[in-house]
């Protein structure tokens, strides 16, 4: 498993400045960045950002919502990160942030009776996402139960 490593991106003009606030490990990550992903970065006005509801975004791009359909909690939560990271979206995530966010849309948490596992009911990763999430997380032992 990869290391995680949250940046606060918003110290990018910083460090384009040469700012003695941008820590060492930030300056690493922001030199290790493609040269494309550094131009997207430039081309930001960090004076003005747009808030975005992320949740909405990863509802509206990567799931179904019907309620008959449910997934298990490990595997929704690790599609989420694994979108979030390939967003550039850095920051702390959690099981019950997720938990949370998805109520907003109808979707609940609950627990099987004859278990002690957990899945969300009324949500389910959608066919494209599912399957660009399942070629990634296999190769790298994450949680696929329920997709497949």
């Amino acid at each position: 498993m990869r290391d995680e490593v949250y940046v606060d991106i918003s110290l990018f003009p910083k460090y384009l400045e040469n700012a003695e606030e941008v820590d060492e490990g930030t300056r690493a990550y922001f030199r290790q960045l493609s040269p494309d992903f550094l131009e997207v970065l430039k081309g930001i006005d960090w004076e003005n950002p747009i808030e975005k509801d992320l949740m909405a975004e990863f509802v509206q791009e990567c799931c179904e919502l019907d309620p008959r359909m449910q997934i298990p909690e490990p595997t929704l939560y690790q599609a989420c990160k694994y979108w979030a990271d390939t967003m550039a979206i850095f920051g702390p995530f959690t099981h019950k942030m997720l938990a949370q966010d998805l109520e907003r849309f109808g979707v609940k948490s609950a627990s099987d009776s004859d278990s002690e596992s957990r899945k969300y009911l009324g949500v389910s990763l959608n066919i494209c996402f599912r399957d660009e999430y399942l070629d990634y997380a296999i190769p790298n032992g994450l949680p696929v139960t329920g997709l497949i």
